[in-house]
């Protein structure tokens, strides 16, 4: 019998490189959970690092995707000029 519960499942990695060994290196990690077992998940929210998305429409192609909201906010805020950024938009250097 199969388990249709929604289990929440982390996973992150340090990886410097170019988006295309970014991809790489999560097309591995995902193959390996799909080898294991791990059916196509519903849902993936990410940080939208391109090489992420890439490898998950590799690896699980109906996967849906979300941006995860802190990431989507941090890189927006990144992309405006610094000097009109509200103050309680600040966020911790390892969000950005």
């Amino acid at each position: 019998m199969v388990d249709r519960r929604a289990e929440p499942l982390g996973l992150g990695a340090e990886m410097a490189g170019t988006p295309v060994d970014e991809q790489r290196a999560w097309a591995a990690a995902m193959r390996d959970l799909k080898a294991h077992g791990l059916d196509e998940p519903r849902l993936v929210i990410g940080d939208c690092a391109l090489g992420t998305w890439a490898a998950l429409r590799d690896v699980y192609p109906h996967a849906r995707r979300q941006a995860c909201w802190v990431h989507a906010i941090a890189n927006v805020l990144d992309a405006l000029p610094k000097r009109p950024q509200p103050r309680h938009f600040d966020f911790p250097a390892e969000h950005s």
